[in-house]
């Protein structure tokens, strides 16, 4: 069965990496793909550099089109925050998980996607603000 490569980078407010934890991904429910039955939880820790990667299943293929992924960001240390509706593209190269984040709810957060020289220049970092890193 096909899977996409999600890949994160992810940081603390203060700029740093997230250092340890572990993203969940949870199917929503069951779906089909080309008959075989597809649903469950993947999981990947999150490396000392705060990056990681999990393949999941593109869920935009399922016959009855009605899933979505739950993805929960737990670090070893801080408080964990919950990505949901996310669907996942068909890709075959990988996906990063902010691009995905625009079509999910983010707990109760504001997300905003800054480059890190954004990021950086920010007078003051709001608590209640999921800060998205990009390239620049």
């Amino acid at each position: 069965m096909e899977t996409t490569t999600i890949t994160f980078a992810l940081r603390m407010p203060g700029g740093g990496p997230v250092t340890g934890g572990k993203v969940t991904a949870v199917l929503s429910g069951y779906d089909l793909d080309d008959g075989i039955v597809v649903g469950g939880t993947v999981e990947a820790q999150i490396a000392a550099d705060g990056t990681g990667a999990m393949a999941l299943w593109p869920n935009v293929v399922g016959t009855l089109g009605t899933t979505s992924y739950k993805i929960t960001v737990t670090p070893a240390s801080g408080t964990k925050f919950d990505l949901t509706g996310v669907i996942v593209p068909v890709s075959d190269t990988p996906v990063k998980l902010q691009s995905l984040i625009q079509g999910a709810r983010v707990a109760d957060l504001t997300s905003v996607i800054l480059t890190q020289a954004q990021y950086t220049a920010l007078p003051v970092k709001d608590a209640q603000t999921l800060y998205l890193i990009v390239e620049a």
